[in-house]
């Protein structure tokens, strides 16, 4: 879908028309009320809902404001793919597919600051970056990892009962 866009439109549009595609897309999520599901393995509430529009509407900012920056396509591809990934994070319901998308936004951001940084210390920066993300998310994969063992669900609106059952017991 994105080589047909990029091939019939520019550099610009394609990244506009690839925000308002999924924006499109996303719609009916957030007309169905309190909760949506789709497939078991997506489910949105209202937080999940709030982030996700956030999430969009932020990347699209970026996206307009960045028309002045050079390697122009590479950076809208770059945010492009964090919007994605960020709008994935906040629409799954499996914790471990949480973690990886959310982690997974690391990545571009690293050959943003890399790419498009302008101070001599930014390779400093993604090194520390890289090491408190990692550093701070692995007793999250930890808990993760316990709670499935222990219950054996992997599903984030599951957590609540599984919490409940491990406080009261």
């Amino acid at each position: 879908m994105c080589m047909v866009l990029l091939g019939v439109l520019g550099v610009l549009e394609v990244s506009v028309a690839g925000f308002s595609l999924l924006g499109v897309l996303a719609m009916p999520l957030f007309l169905s009320g309190s909760c949506s599901e789709m497939n078991g393995m997506f489910n949105l509430d209202f937080s999940g809902q709030t982030l996700v529009i956030l999430s969009i509407y932020i990347s699209f900012l970026m996206l307009m404001g960045s028309v002045t920056v050079s390697r122009f396509s590479a950076f809208n591809s770059l945010i492009v793919c964090i919007g994605a990934l960020l709008v994935g994070a906040f629409s799954v319901s499996v914790t471990f597919l949480f973690f990886v998308l959310f982690e997974g936004v690391l990545f571009p951001t690293l050959l943003l600051i890399v790419g498009w940084g302008y101070q001599p210390e930014r390779l400093q920066a993604v090194v520390y970056m890289v090491i408190y993300t990692v550093m701070g998310s692995l007793p999250l994969l930890y808990g993760l990892g316990k709670l499935y063992f222990h219950d054996g669900s992997d599903n984030l609106f599951s957590l609540e009962f599984v919490l409940d059952k491990s406080i009261l017991s």
